[in-house]
């Protein structure tokens, strides 16, 4: 009965997995008590709190079925485009989106019954038109890239689930495939191909299985993971960007100047739309330090009066623009970016933060001697540079695009704690 398919009730539900349960019992009668069940493997668009509030109330169960072990759900995040790099960020708005749903769970755990076990084990990314006959051969219709897109989505589900009380996590899934009929005969029908682990024609890992290694292999029980703030090192000239995802999800960001006193006092480039290439250096510097600054293209708006008439002026400030909003629409049907430079008074510079910051990191601890590692996830399609307070000297590992399908990249932190992270990179950094 996996994902609800044949739409039961919470009652109903209920009620066959206690039959199944007695019955088992019945016929091991040695054995009973060393057995553990999981119940409901909930479709994500079910209302979770509902089904686990029924499910985990044992007053609801029959007579001799013990608490269950465990409880489950799935959850399979998406973008609006399947080739779309700078889509790739709606991924990571849709988990942020759907974390009400394991706060949830996880309320309706501990106060119904604290001793079950949650378990998100199916987790993924689903693109658009995943099993569709168009992609033929090895060609799954997506870049490269989004291997990472959809490696470090995972990670970042575990910095925000996993101090909340989330027990297990289920990485979805070993090996899938595009249409591959007219290349190797019928039988190789196309099964979501944006949810393999492993590359289909050579068995390689992808970006996703190597992220999930590097969690596996770091990460221990009892461990105590900290709340940690990260945003762009402060610059003179900072970058901000953020993506317009459609259906209501606006580009949001806020701009911050770093020295106490200090204002927004100009805004060197601000362009919403798509950006020709080469709009961004490698190290996610800014357009307007590019000489000369990139061209708007043909398809973006200059925004820059607009930026200025809500930050020039100001300590901080907070924009945002969605469809149909005061910058209108230069590129119908296409993932939209705002893009931004701005120049601080003081010395200090300024940076991006706040909820929409494209950078995410969460500290952990553990026994006493134990590594203290801080796990960082930048979420965004463009180049980002951080800095670690405490950081230099220690010990680096990350899954990106250059790494390809080998193991994590490595280095030792420079003396200033700095990480330059490439789009969509995923890492582990251990503290010194």
């Amino acid at each position: 009965m996996n994902e609800e398919e044949h739409s039961l009730s919470p009652e109903a539900y209920t009620l066959q997995y206690d039959k199944v349960v007695l019955a088992q019992r019945a016929l091991a009668p040695r054995g009973a008590a060393a057995l553990e069940y999981m119940g409901l493997a909930l479709i994500q668009n079910l209302n979770v709190g509902a089904y686990m509030s029924y499910f985990l109330n044992m007053s609801n169960h029959l007579p001799g079925v013990p608490v269950p072990a465990y409880a489950s759900f799935h959850y399979y995040a998406n973008a609006i485009l399947r080739g779309d790099a700078n889509g790739y960020e709606g991924i990571f708005r849709d988990v942020e989106d759907w974390l009400p749903n394991v706060e949830s769970a996880i309320s309706v755990r501990n106060s119904l019954s604290p001793t079950t076990k949650l378990d998100m084990d199916e987790v993924g990314v689903i693109l658009p038109n995943d099993n569709s006959d168009q992609w033929t051969g090895d060609d799954p219709g997506f870049p490269p890239i989004y291997w990472n897109a959809a490696a470090a989505s995972f990670m970042y589900r575990f910095l925000l689930y996993a101090p909340l009380g989330l027990d297990y996590m289920g990485d979805s899934a070993l090996a899938q495939i595009p249409n591959m009929t007219a290349a190797r005969g019928p039988r190789w029908a196309p099964q979501f191909p944006s949810v393999s682990l492993l590359n289909w024609t050579t068995g390689a890992p992808t970006a996703r299985y190597r992220v999930l290694q590097l969690l596996i292999q770091s990460t221990s029980p009892g461990m105590q993971l900290r709340a940690t703030a990260v945003s762009a090192a402060p610059a003179p000239d900072f970058c901000a960007s953020a993506v317009n995802l459609g259906k209501g999800r606006p580009a949001n960001m806020t701009l911050v100047c770093a020295e106490p006193g200090s204002v927004i006092s100009d805004v060197l480039f601000a362009s919403y739309g798509v950006l020709p290439p080469g709009g961004v250096r490698a190290d996610g510097g800014c357009p307007a330090a590019l000489s000369p600054p990139p061209p708007l293209g043909a398809c973006a708006a200059n925004a820059s009066a607009f930026v200025a008439s809500a930050c020039v002026g100001r300590a901080a400030c907070a924009l945002s623009v969605g469809d149909g909003g005061p910058l209108g629409d230069p590129c119908p049907n296409a993932v939209k970016a705002l893009l931004v430079v701005a120049r601080c008074s003081g010395a200090g510079g300024g940076a991006q933060a706040g909820p929409g910051a494209p950078v995410a990191a969460v500290g952990a601890t553990g026994a006493a001697g134990a590594a203290r590692r801080v796990y960082v996830v930048n979420k965004s399609a463009r180049p980002q540079t951080v800095a670690v307070a405490g950081a230099g000297g220690g010990a680096w590992l990350w899954v990106d695009e250059s790494t390809g399908e080998g193991p994590p990249g490595g280095a030792t932190v420079p003396s200033d704690g700095t990480l330059v992270l490439a789009p969509y990179a995923a890492g582990v950094l251990t503290m010194p």
